[in-house]
């Protein structure tokens, strides 16, 4: 192969590199791009409602840091011991600067093959950790989130989506993001005042089902056209529009 390659033309070698060589690296990083793409999406939603979170920087440059590693005795972020911490790819922080949740990205844009099952699994061991830790405090809880999306998952239902659905406090999608707004505003990590769901996307049942099913009653159901009020800013999330406190 070198020699064939030696022997090319310089103009050869150039077309051989933009027409063999770089589609598939430039797919790959596309595909590595979609799925972290969607965390920087929830990373910059959390940014515009309040939250504060590891990495900082998640909202400017999804893949600039390093997975913030989590000791599970006290479930706070330290060095990564393969033994003993999990890895998960954004904090939430409480008002303390301790863990108050910890979302794990779950895209898959094709077949999760065994290494989707192998991380399912995962998310299922890290939820059996999160309760016994739970379980230990009387002043302190965490909770585990997912970020679960993408076609792949169709490939394989039993073994990924369908074992980690149960293992989640909550789990968004890139169309329903502000499930994570809804929930950080449970937990106290921001005040999040109204809501309104995309008409043109839900249908009156879907929408109905979504608002029962997710949407605190301390936070008022909106019209798509309603506007914030002085003291609120408007933060879309997803296919819904979020009145969000400004102070």
């Amino acid at each position: 192969m070198l020699q064939f390659y030696s022997g090319l033309t310089e103009k050869d070698r150039d077309l051989l590199v933009r027409h063999l060589i770089m589609p598939g690296e430039i797919q790959q990083a596309e595909a590595k791009l979609r799925g972290h793409g969607i965390e920087q999406s929830l990373a910059m939603l959390l940014k515009a409602i309040g939250c504060q979170m590891i990495p900082e920087g998640k909202s400017e440059n999804p893949m600039g840091s390093h997975d913030p590693n989590i000791d599970p005795e006290t479930m706070q972020i330290n060095e990564r011991n393969p033994e003993t911490t999990f890895s998960t790819d954004l904090v939430l922080l409480g008002e303390n600067g301790l863990p108050r949740a910890f979302v794990v990205g779950l895209i898959h844009t094709s077949d999760p093959g065994q290494f989707g099952v192998d991380k399912s699994s995962t998310v299922v061991t890290i939820r059996r950790q999160v309760e016994a830790f739970n379980a230990s405090q009387q002043q302190r809880s965490v909770e585990l989130w997912g970020l679960v999306d993408g076609v792949g998952y169709s490939e394989n239902k039993t073994g990924t989506i369908d074992k980690m659905m149960p293992a989640l406090h909550c789990m968004v999608q890139n169309h329903s993001l502000y499930k994570a707004a809804l929930r950080a505003h449970s937990l106290g990590l921001t005040e999040i005042r109204g809501i309104a769901l995309d008409p043109e996307f839900y249908s009156a049942q879907a929408m109905d089902y979504m608002l029962r099913s997710y949407v605190p009653q301390d936070v008022k159901t909106i019209d798509w056209s309603s506007a914030a009020a002085d003291d609120e800013v408007v933060v879309m999330a997803g296919r819904a529009k979020l009145l969000v406190s400004a102070s």
